[in-house]
């Protein structure tokens, strides 16, 4: 809490860049509660103690300054691309020529796992252009939400942060569900695979099946 009220004490020329700094860093170092001091943000923003279009702005140009820095890691950087096997590789390309648009636009509303989009945008190659259109489109969506909630709950800060904790487990909850139930999907069609490849081979010669 002593951080979140920090928002609120410093001048604008400090707590501005605080918040900017805060939008982009979850993208490389989630463990950062980088949502804790955004939702602050909207709470102080309902309080009067923040200009609105000031800080929305620099809410939002954080935010898509940490996409660009977490698709330019996974496009330029770290070398991914030589440790990832290429059956991979594809598998990720499939998935953003199908859902890209969707998973660019939802990432702010995954916390912990934001920057993964975006480096995987990277690894694919994908343009900038897309990934600054639509990072702005869920910036801008999560930060309404954001500023939203601090005016639904401008009478306790306190429980506005525990919403968004709560938030912040459920997501992962149901993302943790989903790759358990697609693990489980998975090794259950390599099964029945195995067993349909094993029943059509063709037994050696001079040997027959036992009845």
């Amino acid at each position: 809490m002593d951080l979140v009220h920090l928002v609120e004490s410093l001048p604008l020329w400090l707590s501005m860049p605080l918040l900017f700094v805060a939008g982009w860093i979850e993208y490389i170092f989630p463990p950062f509660p980088g949502d804790t001091l955004l939702v602050a943000g909207g709470f102080f923003v309902a309080q009067g103690a923040l200009p609105p279009m000031l800080t929305f702005t620099v809410l939002t140009l954080g935010s898509v300054s940490g996409c660009v820095i977490a698709w330019a890691l996974g496009h330029h950087g770290l070398g991914l691309r030589r440790v990832i096997k290429p059956d991979y590789l594809d598998r990720l390309e499939k998935s953003y020529a199908r859902w890209g648009v969707w998973l660019l636009i939802t990432n702010r509303f995954v916390p912990g796992l934001r920057g993964a989009f975006m480096i995987g945008a990277g690894l694919i190659k994908m343009p900038l252009k897309p990934i600054l259109i639509w990072g702005t489109v869920s910036a801008i969506l999560w930060n309404a939400v954001l500023i939203g909630l601090g005016y639904v709950f401008s009478d306790s800060l306190e429980k506005l942060l525990k919403i968004l904790e709560a938030y912040g487990k459920s997501v992962l909850i149901l993302i943790g569900l989903a790759v358990i139930t697609w693990f489980f999907f998975r090794m259950g069609r390599l099964r029945s695979y195995s067993r349909s490849k094993d029943q059509n081979q063709p037994s050696e010669p001079g040997k027959h099946p036992q009845l």
